[in-house]
């Protein structure tokens, strides 16, 4: 790890927090809260600035999740920068002080790869988890640098800057599932249209944007296609679609309802598959036997 550059940015994002931490009191007239705590947010949000929202906690509190933030950021300069103050704080605690506390005495980092950590099957990690690195952002690559990353812009504070080769003749290798979810979607739901995107090599995405925009007869964002598809292997619905592409709850709607008419396979599969586990006492094995 290049230690002197994560401490740099460890630096940065610390002095980010205190500036930050004093414009939300600012917009707020001088009223103070402990931004880090969610009893306090919650208070502050709900008695003090009027705001009002459904969701809640499994502890049925409300929640104050980004989700809830997002809502009100684009009218409310507080709760907008609420959020930019938990990403620099993210960054603070979780990408710089947990990786130089793990640094071994040659500055390299060893992170636990477990193959039966995750309920689901898949490869986990820990202590750091790689899997859960921050990406780059584009909004403060195109602040510093003035440019976007894909046009070779800088975040100031990016986390993967900080992985460097150890000498010369190593490499960095990162490998990924490619669409698992949507390939075990495709493998039990034999959904016509899935199956042959898969075998024909197609991207599943845009596939799915000119599918559902075959139904609605006007162009269909690949971003929204993309939140769809892998939103539907855990249940996504109208308002979660909302959320996350940034569409009115309307829109979110009429998306899923052409995408369903399209993708009949995976109805009737998700149908047959809540009625076997309900027969089953909610019990549910994958092919292998794997309980879910």
């Amino acid at each position: 790890m290049d230690v002197e550059y994560l401490k740099g940015v460890k630096v940065q994002v610390q002095k980010a927090k205190e500036i930050l931490e004093k414009r939300i009191h600012e917009a707020m007239g001088g009223y103070k809260f402990n931004i880090a705590s969610d009893d306090e947010l919650r208070n502050t949000m709900w008695h003090v600035m009027g705001l009002r929202w459904e969701k809640q906690t499994s502890g049925e509190q409300y929640a104050v999740d980004r989700e809830v933030l997002e809502g009100f950021a684009d009218t409310n300069l507080v709760c907008k920068l609420i959020l930019d103050w938990r990403d620099a704080d993210k960054i603070d605690t979780t990408y710089t002080s947990s990786i130089l506390d793990l640094l071994d005495d040659k500055n390299y980092v060893h992170g636990n790869l477990q193959q039966a950590g995750a309920r689901t099957g898949r490869m986990s990690c820990n202590a750091p988890n790689y899997q859960n690195f921050v990406t780059d952002n584009d909004d403060r690559a195109v602040a510093f640098s003035g440019k976007k990353l894909k046009e070779g812009g800088i975040d100031p504070w990016s986390i993967r800057r900080a992985f460097v080769m150890r000498e010369q003749g190593w490499y960095r290798v990162i490998p990924d599932f490619s669409q698992i979810e949507l390939r075990v979607l495709a493998h039990y739901s034999k959904d016509p249209i899935l199956v042959d995107a898969y075998l024909k090599g197609e991207d599943i995405h845009e596939r799915t944007a000119k599918e559902v925009g075959s139904i609605l007869q006007k162009e269909c964002s690949r971003r929204t296609a993309k939140i769809t598809n892998f939103g539907l292997s855990y249940g996504l619905s109208a308002r979660g679609l909302s959320s996350q592409a940034k569409i009115s709850k309307d829109e979110a709607e009429i998306f899923l309802a052409a995408f369903f008419q399209r993708y009949k396979g995976i109805v009737q599969f998700r149908n047959e598959l809540c009625a076997q586990a309900r027969r089953q006492g909610c019990q549910w094995q994958n092919m292998f036997g794997r309980p879910a």
